[in-house]
């Protein structure tokens, strides 16, 4: 598992923040800054933070069904799997070790 903010988490459209429903730690904030201190939100902002709430959710799907264990049987090109393989590195704060 990456070291990130473990379980599930949800936007809460009200506030405008995406927390772990697991721990109740502030993920991100997502209002854009209107003009002077108030803040409001976009559709776009709204579609971003329900794609940063899936993030684990995408996480562990894609490590658990699309990358091969050790057969290379899997539903992904060689290539694709490398690409994946090199993209976890990144989220797992690792350097890139599959070429």
């Amino acid at each position: 598992m990456s070291n990130f903010t473990p379980g599930k988490w949800e936007y809460f459209e009200s506030l405008g923040v995406i927390y772990s429903a697991d721990t109740c730690a502030v993920i991100a904030r997502v209002q854009d800054a209107g003009s002077g201190s108030c803040f409001y939100f976009t559709p776009e902002g709204e579609g971003n933070a329900r794609l940063i709430a899936a993030a684990p959710e995408l996480y562990e799907l894609l490590k658990e069904e699309l990358i091969p264990t050790s057969d290379y049987g899997g539903i992904v090109s060689f290539a694709r799997e490398a690409k994946l393989r090199e993209l976890f590195d990144r989220i797992d704060g690792k350097e890139a070790s599959h070429e």
